[in-house]
């Protein structure tokens, strides 16, 4: 280091039930070898703090603490830490990534992750990430379960179309929403071709005219579509007992999804506060990122990837959104440092950090 630091520097490496701490002097030597602690330990997590407490002593000099930002395991530690009072700071994983040859031996473990984070801390431009507020985290949290009760529930509903198409395989083409509230009354109702062969008439148009909310002219078609399905299934199925027993479980659990998911719905309470101008902005720029000209080629190459790229796991529209988010940090970067809007891949501003890192 060129220069001599004001504050000891501690280093944790995060994991789910435990964290190395490795505390380095402003010399750039280790206060003690790197220790492990236990985070269902009060007694682990004492001693790591007056280990701490006793560095400052020794060398008159308050402490920064930083962790490596790893999902949601850093956060129940970076509470704990900055209630007892400590600066504590967390770290983008990729900037430690990016800095695994600064003044220690390549090793890939957890004592020397915890060493390399503490040396990482006494860099001069060190950029950390924003703590961000219990809102936001209780947003986070929300919005995750919310991805993972769809996916869940994505993965019954394809499994309740093909058990359909084995035993009722017309019934998809009367109703395209299987799960649907009509389509749900009917194969609970009636779950086999058979019962709404067999059902009185006015009891099955009475049940979509009433799930439906379209009227009697809309469930007399349906009515007749369904007739004909169940006609034709007859003709054309693989009668397993075994099947409709199985679709019952899948509507059911389809059925305790969709709860939750309101549920969650309601949690989140999202709101459309701010300025409508500003979305509408955002939106259209987003739009014009992603396009393509005429001879192929893309507008904006890197928004364009990143929108492809997400693409692949997300809804067009979901990913358009993450295109807004990325710009609004643009903007905000060109505001905050008045400077010229310069485009660059990842790439090269990894590559322009690590030249920053080794310069300092």
């Amino acid at each position: 280091m060129n220069f001599l630091p004001n504050y000891i520097s501690v280093g944790v490496d995060v994991a789910s039930s435990f964290s190395w701490f490795c505390i380095l002097t402003p010399d750039g030597k280790e206060f003690r070898k790197s220790f492990k602690v236990m985070h269902d330990s009060a007694d682990s997590l004492k001693n790591a703090v007056l280990t701490i407490k006793k560095a400052e002593e020794q060398y008159s000099m308050k402490s920064k603490i930083f962790l490596e930002s790893t999902g949601i395991y850093h956060f129940p530690l970076f509470c704990h830490l900055n209630e007892l009072g400590f600066e504590v700071f967390v770290i983008n994983p990729l900037i430690t990534n990016s800095n695994k040859n600064i003044g220690i031996r390549k090793v890939k473990n957890d004592r020397y992750d915890a060493k390399r984070i503490a040396y990482l801390g006494y860099s001069p431009d060190l950029k950390v990430s924003v703590m961000p507020t219990d809102l936001i985290m209780n947003l986070r949290c929300l919005c995750r379960e919310y991805y993972s009760l769809i996916d869940n529930r994505s993965a019954y509903l394809n499994k309740l179309k093909s058990q359909l198409s084995i035993v009722f395989p017309g019934f998809s083409k009367v109703f395209s929403n299987v799960t649907g509230a009509t389509s749900i009354a009917i194969l609970t109702r009636f779950s086999t071709p058979e019962a709404i062969l067999n059902a009185e008439p006015n009891q099955v148009l009475d049940l979509i005219a009433l799930t439906s909310r379209k009227g009697l002219r809309y469930a007399k078609t349906k009515y007749e579509l369904l007739l004909n399905a169940a006609s034709n299934a007859l003709n054309f199925r693989y009668n397993l007992s075994s099947v409709y027993d199985v679709l019952d479980l899948h509507l059911h659990f389809i059925q305790q999804y969709d709860k939750k998911i309101e549920l969650i719905l309601s949690k989140i309470s999202m709101s459309k506060r701010g300025s409508r101008i500003a979305r509408r902005v955002l939106y259209a720029v987003a739009l014009a990122s992603v396009r393509v000209k005429r001879n192929g080629d893309a507008i904006n190459p890197v928004l364009h990837a990143y929108y492809q790229k997400k693409k692949e796991s997300k809804a067009p529209k979901v990913a358009l959104g993450a295109i807004m988010h990325k710009i609004s940090n643009i903007i905000f970067a060109v505001l905050r440092d008045q400077k010229h809007f310069e485009l660059k891949t990842p790439e090269q501003h990894k590559k322009q950090y690590q030249k920053l890192t080794n310069a300092a």
